[in-house]
């Protein structure tokens, strides 16, 4: 993360980037070990979007089949004509599994789920924090 630009410059930019904190080694964690190795990336990137003068928005996407395809995720305006601001509410439903959501919640975040051909994808956001995603 430290190389990014969050100087908010014309190059200053996000395209759905994204960055995956979890590696094959942490698949063996429960979801809630996963969830606090995110939580703890998403709680530094939050760090440096607080000086970040762009509008954007960001959240971390759980797999709950494959711990290698978790990432933390920031958006913006870009000029590679992604949709911006994203709106996941077409397919957003509330996350099922009812403990990983209320340990999520006991976290300080919200969170929604949407289902995809290799199952729940979990999608984790503060909406206190850029743009809403929902």
């Amino acid at each position: 993360m430290d190389h990014l630009d969050f100087s908010g410059g014309p190059k200053s930019w996000f395209d759905l980037w994204h960055y995956h904190p979890t590696e094959q080694k942490h698949c063996k964690l429960s979801l809630e070990k996963q969830i606090n190795i995110l939580i703890t990336e998403f709680r530094k990137l939050q760090q440096r979007l607080s000086e970040y003068q762009n509008p954007y928005q960001t959240w971390i996407l759980l797999d709950v089949n494959s711990c290698i395809e978790n990432a933390v995720y920031i958006h913006t305006e870009n000029p590679n004509g992604s949709p911006f601001p994203i709106n996941f509410t077409d397919e957003a439903e509330e996350t099922k599994d009812k403990a990983i959501r209320k340990y999520i919640e006991d976290l300080g975040y919200r969170s929604f789920s949407q289902m995809h051909e290799d199952g729940p994808l979990i999608f984790i956001y503060d909406e206190n924090v850029g743009l809403p995603i929902l």
